[in-house]
Formats: structure tokens, C-alpha cells, sequence
């Protein structure tokens, strides 16, 4: 198997040395390997020993590996899923530095370039910001401070734990992407950004099949290993949406760590001959907390898996899908081609409790509204695999 090492600079008070990285080794190369994300993968049985180097200072753990039974040994006896290790409860940021307003027609990038962790970025209710813009990355991580972007009139919105609707578009800035690229990514291993009452969607103009509203992290070989992921993301109560008749891929791609989805309206998630999805996830480790969002999805509402991972033995994990309203409207039956409305294909540990299942008809499948299953999408995929799934307390109609 593999096991992710981590290592952490620290100064001789042990106060933590934030931005430093490692460089891996390991002894015993027949035995094991590591990457230089410190990812150490077991080759044969044995004991061998990880070190990590950060500025010529080493630092070491031992590590014993296991051999595989050639057999798979069948259960000792009845168990119970495990539920998710980790639960994000993040807490709305306070603001530490100064306030950066962006008015319409302003420089929303130079806004995000410019922000440190403690700001607060304030976008003027009703303007408009287009284009394709990235949360950069910034020096430390979140729990050196967050970076806030959010309405001018976020405090006349439903306060948190309660969802917005489009009727509450008014109150809130615009993001627009002009073309087939997202609205709204982040650049690799940026942490620390907490979005909130935001509407986020496409221009009209817009024809071919738009590739997703907002990217969290990366699919591909941009983000292949641990190290390349963002972590610490929130979507708070925000309108992201396709417009009735655009094909999007997906409103809200989720290939990062630690991010939280909470109190959104996440509408319009559709296309015709090609799978589409309110939220989807693959190439991220979680964990993820996605509660309380309305979710209208034509292919799948939300799925995990449905695309080979690029980081190695990466499986989506810890899943939190509490309270959400997976939705597709009668009027898009024939339309749009619909599958089901949540697909798990590689996923770990994940609790799907309290939410209403709602729309799903013969099409693209046999209507299915929740598909359960372990699949290696494109041969390349030898560990994916669903497991350890609790399902309760939830309403499946339609």
C-alpha cells in the first residue's frame, strides 16, 4: 500500500516555520519508494526508514510494511462502515487586515493579487466581474489567517445555516466567465479563501459546452501530487449557475482538500450527450463537508469518481453530504440527459444523511437516483474503490 509522510519545519523555540518543503528519501530502495510529495509506496515486506530534509536539516520515521495475503482474507465478522475520521466546522473569518473594495469595472485580479491572509475582499452588490480570474497562492496557510471575499450586502442575506435563492441575486456581486474556462479557479497549493454570497455563472454568448463555473484544484498532471493540492477552500452561500440553455459540465469541480460547501444555490447544472454535474470530485483527498446547498444536476448531481485520479492511491475521503436538496426539474426530462443523482465510483468513508433525493428518470441509465460502485474508470485506477458508506434518515421520491 502507501502512506503519506509529512514533515514540519521548526525554529529551536519550536515555533512552526511556515513554506518550507521537504525533500524525500528512503532507505531500503527495494523495499519501498517515495515521491517528492512524500508519498511512500510499499514494494516488499520489511522495515525501512523515511527521512526528510529541509535545509540540510534531517528528520526520520520508521515505517514497516507488510506483506499482502495472496488470498483476500474474507471478513472475520459482521462490522459498521466507518464514518468520516474528520468533520469541518469552520467558523465564519474575522478580519484582521484591511478591506479591499472592488467596484464595477474595477480589477478584481489585482484585488486577489494583492490580498494577504487577514483581508477582506468586498465586491459591490449588482456589479459584474468578467472574466477568468485565480485565487493565487499565498505564503503560510489558513490557520495563519484567511483571505475574505465576499457581497457588500453579505449581511442582508440568510445568515449562515440557512440557504440563498436566486431571489436573493440583488444582494449580491456577479462573476462571469465569457468562454469555455471557469469563472473562478485556484492556482496550485493556494489555502485559505472563504467566498461568500457570490453569484457565479456564464455569459450568454457562450454556445459550446462549457467546462465548469469554479475549478477547486486541478484534474490532470497539474496537480499530481499531495503537495499541488489547495486546502481550506468555503463556498458560502453562493448562487452559482448555468443559464437554462448552455451545456456546463459541471457548476462546481471539486479536486481539493478541506473545503466546506454549505447554504448554496448551485442551479442550471446541465448538458446533452455528455455527462454534467451540480458537484463533482476526483482528483482531490478531501475532506469535504457539503451540507445544507440546494443541488440541480442533470447527469449526476454529485459524484465522486467518474475520472482516473492523477495523484497516486488517491481516493476522495471523508465526506460529510448532510441536508442538501438533490434536484432535477420534470421540465428538463428529454432535454438533458439525466443518469442519476448521486454516483459514487471512488469514494471512502462517507455519510449521506438527512437529504432529500428528488428527480430521476429512464435515459442516460434506468433511473437510478443513488449508484453505489468501485470503478477503475480508465484502466489506470488499479485502487479505486467505494467503501465504508453510511446512508440514513434520507427521502428518495420521484
Amino acid at each position: 500500500g502507501s502512506a503519506q509522510a509529512t514533515a514540519v519545519a521548526k525554529a529551536s523555540n519550536g515555533t512552526v516555520i511556515s513554506g518550507k518543503t521537504a525533500t524525500w528519501s528512503v532507505g531500503g530502495s527495494s523495499l519501498a519508494s517515495v515521491t517528492s510529495g512524500g508519498v511512500v509506496n510499499g514494494l516488499a515486506a520489511g522495515a525501512v526508514t523515511v527521512t526528510a530534509t529541509i535545509h540540510g536539516i534531517t528528520g526520520s520515521a520508521s515505517l514497516s510494511i507488510a506483506a499482502a495475503p495472496s488470498t483476500p482474507l474474507p471478513p472475520s465478522g459482521p462490522s459498521i462502515a466507518q464514518l468520516p475520521r474528520t468533520f469541518l466546522n469552520y467558523s465564519f473569518p474575522a478580519k484582521t487586515g484591511k478591506t479591499i473594495t472592488v467596484a464595477a469595472g474595477q480589477d478584481l485580479q489585482a484585488a486577489l493579487n494583492s490580498a494577504v491572509r487577514g483581508d477582506e475582499i468586498v465586491l459591490t452588490a449588482g456589479a459584474t466581474s468578467t472574466g477568468n480570474y485565480t485565487l493565487p497562492a499565498k505564503s503560510g496557510t489558513a490557520s495563519n489567517g484567511w483571505i475574505t471575499i465576499r457581497s457588500s450586502q453579505l449581511s442582508s442575506l440568510p445568515a449562515q445555516g440557512n440557504r440563498v435563492a436566486a431571489s436573493h441575486a440583488s444582494l449580491v456581486p456577479k462573476i462571469v466567465t465569457p468562454n469555455t474556462s471557469p469563472a473562478l479557479k485556484t492556482a496550485s497549493g493556494t489555502s485559505g479563501w472563504w467566498i461568500a454570497g457570490i453569484e457565479v455563472t456564464v455569459a450568454s454568448s457562450v454556445t459550446p459546452q462549457q467546462y465548469g463555473l469554479i475549478f477547486l484544484g486541478e484534474a490532470g498532471s497539474a496537480q499530481n501530487s499531495l503537495a499541488a493540492v489547495p486546502q481550506d477552500i468555503v463556498l458560502d452561500r453562493m448562487y452559482i449557475h448555468g443559464l437554462t440553455t448552455t451545456n456546463t459540465s459541471r457548476c462546481v469541480a471539486l479536486n481539493s482538500g478541506r473545503t466546506q460547501i454549505t447554504d448554496n444555490y448551485i442551479v442550471e447544472c446541465h448538458g446533452k450527450g455528455f455527462d454534467s454535474q451540480a458537484i463533482a470530485g476526483w482528483n482531490g483527498p478531501g475532506p469535504y463537508k457539503i451540507v445544507n446547498n440546494s443541488l440541480h444536476g442533470a447527469g449526476e448531481n454529485i459524484i465522486f469518481g467518474g475520472a482516473d485520479p492523477s495523484i497516486p492511491n488517491l481516493s476522495p475521503s471523508d465526506i460529510e453530504i448532510r441536508r442538501n436538496h438533490f434536484y432535477t426539474p420534470v421540465s428538463w426530462k428529454g432535454v438533458w440527459t439525466k443518469k442519476n443523482l448521486l454516483e459514487l465510483k471512488n469514494a471512502v468513508r462517507v455519510l449521506v444523511e438527512g437529504n432529500v433525493f428528488d428527480g430521476s428518470w429512464i435515459d442516460g441509465q434506468t433511473g437510478w437516483a443513488v449508484i453505489l460502485k468501485s470503478e477503475n474508470q480508465s484502466g489506470g485506477c488499479m485502487w479505486c474503490r467505494t467503501t465504508d458508506v453510511t446512508m440514513q434518515r434520507n427521502l428518495i421520491r420521484n
